[in-house]
């Protein structure tokens, strides 16, 4: 018996804790829990460097531990990148990790409101909306997977989704995933409850109070070899604080405190919007957030409007200063319309109201969508808390628990090993390029289903890729190679004839001269005219993301055909035009 009633578990407090708009700054003080840089102690057990939701968390687990902490925030508590946060929590995720750590994250909005009376959770559901059999597969599995962790959710036929969500076009679609406890974290009041409950529990909180330096020292410990130590910490006001451990939860500035102590992180800073609309008839807090993945998208429940969003294939880069607290960029419209389009294809009443305000702020992105946690190689005593990837408040309280268990015992109580800051190899580190190239792509596939073999483009030609002793001969030999932590590994083979990685190119068609010449020499006679038109069209029309020459292209029909899988250029195609190679395939004999 499939439950279709919408949760409105929290929709009372909702209206009371949550403005409708997004441009208001937040007040970091509005509880009170600052204290004044006089009152800066000369010693801590651990010192933690960021006011946002991750800093705040690891403050308030590591305090509960009965440790001595101190937070320093060099503006204002939910300054940076917290405050303009989106704040939906999806608890259905592939990873066992994930669900563990989303659910406790919702169990701690809970808890913090019996401690302190602060709102910050509201249950009003979520809803994935799937366009395409592949998508609707991926869904019943994360219902499945939910299932075995006892998460409440019911998979919707297309006639069933507007039940759920009345606003939302249906006929283009193939069904739904519905989890009702599923909802949305106010950042600005969870940061509060946290600084409320840590200072209850005896923790010091100094905003206004930068970061000059921090010290090490060798390590002398035979334990501990080829590493500094964490001597102290000093403010910019000129206050030394002595501590063993300083955790860094800088949000997109991490590579500032990172640099201090000699090292540097694989973190990038983009820009990230979303658009507040005008009041929508129909609209209210119950309504479910809604993802539509494969139109790259979100559409926030807001009151009685939305707040929407999504995943750009161009996303842009940004530069910040530690002046920017609370800024917003100007929105590029060129950028965020392909976006818009999605929102009004799945919501077509958001074409019908205005803008109320825009939304266009920093986030932390790292080369594979994953967060940095954990101990800095090579420094003991310096721990990381970024690179959320815009997912840290999903993430912050379940990462503020752990981080909390790595610091006093040495080691998470989670298997953290794909969020653990020493997973990236020291060559690839020092390559800007590297980083770069990685980071933009992990963020234009960030709604994209992953499917066997799918393999990263990025990232494959620059110096510090590491190859073996025989990569020249087995490359002439047509292997198309894998990369593994940097490393290029032979995946498989198509003929003779080298099969190289192609430069990563950030918008454009890949290698479209090469295409072309391996059309015009008639590479694969065996692959029917129509197919070969299929080729063409992604060429010549996608944007983003299509790396196959014609031989890797054929070779795949060859080997998979008669398979129910898709080719890997559907792994590596994004955006909306993949529709449109789909309809071509289909219009094959």
């Amino acid at each position: 018996m499939i439950n279709l009633k919408r949760s409105s578990l929290g929709v009372t407090r909702y209206l009371l804790a949550r403005s409708t708009s997004l441009l208001s700054r937040p007040l970091g003080n509005l509880f009170s829990t600052k204290t004044t840089a006089a009152d800066i102690p000369s010693s801590a057990d651990v010192v933690v460097v960021g006011g946002g939701s991750l800093g705040m968390s690891t403050l308030y687990h590591l305090q509960k531990k009965g440790l001595n902490c101190v937070l320093l925030e060099r503006n204002q508590l939910t300054s940076g990148t917290t405050w303009h946060s989106a704040g939906m929590l999806w608890r259905l995720r592939p990873s066992d990790i994930d669900i563990e750590l989303h659910g406790y994250t919702r169990k701690m909005c809970m808890q913090l409101e019996e401690e302190t009376g602060i709102v910050s959770w509201t249950e009003n559901g979520g809803l994935f909306v799937a366009n395409n059999k592949e998508r609707f597969e991926e869904y019943k599995r994360l219902a499945e997977t939910g299932n075995y962790f006892g998460i409440e959710s019911s998979v919707l036929e297309p006639n069933q989704i507007n039940d759920v969500h009345p606003l939302l076009r249906t006929d283009d679609t193939v069904g739904a995933m519905y989890s009702p406890t599923d909802g949305t974290i106010d950042p600005t009041c969870i940061v509060n409850a946290y600084a409320k409950a840590a200072k209850k529990l005896g923790a010091k909180i100094y905003e206004k109070t930068g970061v000059s330096s921090v010290e090490t020292t060798p390590s002398s410990n035979p334990q501990i070899p080829n590493a500094s130590i964490i001597q102290s910490i000093t403010t910019t006001g000129g206050h030394t604080i002595t501590t063993p451990v300083v955790v860094n939860a800088c949000g997109a500035w991490a590579n500032e405190l990172t640099s201090m102590v000699g090292c540097k992180i694989p973190l990038l800073a983009m820009k990230h919007a979303m658009v507040v609309t005008e009041k929508i008839e129909g609209m209210d807090p119950s309504l479910p957030n809604v993802r539509d993945h494969d139109l790259s998208i979100y559409l926030k429940t807001q009151g009685d409007a939305m707040a929407i969003g999504g995943y750009e294939q161009n996303p842009e880069f940004c530069q910040l200063d530690e002046k920017f607290e609370f800024g917003l960029f100007n929105l590029d419209w060129d950028t965020f319309g392909q976006n818009l389009e999605g929102h009004i294809q799945r919501c077509p009443a958001i074409e019908r109201v205005g803008i109320k305000s825009t939304v266009c702020g920093p986030e932390s992105f790292t080369p594979d969508h994953k967060p940095l946690v954990g101990p800095q190689p090579g420094v003991h005593g310096f721990f990381h808390a970024c690179g959320f990837n815009s997912m840290g408040m999903m993430l912050g309280g379940g990462i503020g628990r752990e981080l909390a268990e790595w610091v006093t015992t040495g080691s998470p109580d989670v298997d953290l090993f794909s969020f653990d800051v020493a997973r990236f190899h020291k060559d690839n580190l020092g390559d800007p390029k590297w980083v770069k190239d990685r980071t933009h792509e992990s963020y234009a596939k960030t709604y994209a289903i992953v499917f066997p073999g799918d393999e990263a483009l990025a990232g494959r030609t620059t110096p510090t890729v590491r190859r073996s002793g025989v990569y020249e001969e087995i490359s002439a030999a047509g292997c198309v190679f894998q990369n593994r932590h940097g490393m290029e590994r032979p995946g498989y083979f198509v003929g003779k004839g080298e099969v190289a990685p192609l430069e990563y190119d950030y918008y454009g068609a890949y290698d479209e001269e090469g295409a072309w010449r391996l059309l015009e020499e008639g590479v694969a006679a065996s692959i029917a005219k129509h197919e070969e038109n299929v080729y063409e069209t992604i060429i010549i029309h996608l944007g983003h993301a299509f790396s196959l020459t014609k031989a890797i292209f054929c070779a795949q029909y060859e080997r998979n055909k008669g398979k129910n899988v898709l080719f890997p250029f559907a792994f590596h195609c994004t955006g909306m035009p993949i529709q449109a190679a789909a309809n071509k395939l289909e219009e094959g004999d």
